[in-house]
């Protein structure tokens, strides 16, 4: 079932139409004939665009705290949750997923989050959260999986990390 998330040309036009009557409605509301929802009505739209889809959502606010805690505790930590290619022969299947929470660097992560953003919320609107979970960590799962495969078929023995395979 597809969530009820409005698409990003409605918002945009609403965010717009808003702007451009938020002095009229200021006016209004002086002589009482307004409110000061309806003032602010572009901010309260750009507040419902950002939080709307809640797994894309949930999905950001994982990453943003998995790069936090990794810059803390340094590389070692980030280490043990690489996808290296010997992985999957090693048993260590749960780096296939781990990893796509983990970034190289902050320009890795924004780009990502980028991505995650304008793509989740339209995966989001058309199959709902639970699907958008679900295509998420199978995409993730799979592209990690066949990274690997190709990776060791090659002799590249050189970590992955990050979620373009989850998002692409």
């Amino acid at each position: 079932m597809a969530m009820n998330i409005q698409t990003e040309t409605a918002y945009t036009w609403r965010i717009l139409w808003g702007l451009v009557m938020m002095p009229f409605r200021f006016i209004l509301l002086l002589f009482g004939k307004s409110t000061w929802k309806e003032v602010f009505s572009p901010f309260y739209a750009l507040w419902e665009f950002i939080f709307e889809p809640k797994a894309t959502f949930t999905l950001v606010i994982v990453n943003l705290v998995i790069f936090i805690v990794s810059a803390v505790l340094g590389s070692s930590f980030v280490d043990q949750f690489v996808n290296r290619p010997g992985d999957i022969f090693a048993m260590k299947f749960y780096t296939l997923i781990t990893a796509g929470f983990f970034h190289a660097n902050i320009v890795h992560l924004l780009g990502n989050i980028l991505a995650l953003i304008v793509f989740g919320r339209v995966v989001e609107r058309k199959f709902g959260s639970a699907k958008t979970l679900l295509i998420y960590f199978g995409a993730l799962f799979l592209s990690s999986l066949f990274s690997s495969l190709i990776d060791f078929s090659i002799g590249n023995t050189a970590g992955g990390l990050g979620a373009s395979g989850a998002i692409m």
